[in-house]
């Protein structure tokens, strides 16, 4: 299933950064790990 108007998607900076990559997040710790394999950080996102 594609997202309809995909190109329109905006994810805050904040969210990126404080739940997506935080180590400490008690939800997103596992995201982070996971995005972490593929070069993205809290720092370089």
């Amino acid at each position: 299933m594609k997202l309809p108007n995909a190109g329109n998607a905006v994810v805050p900076a904040e969210k990126m950064i404080g739940y997506l990559l935080s180590f400490s997040h008690p939800d997103g710790r596992g995201k982070a790990r996971f995005f972490g394999r593929f070069g993205f950080s809290a720092e370089d996102w």
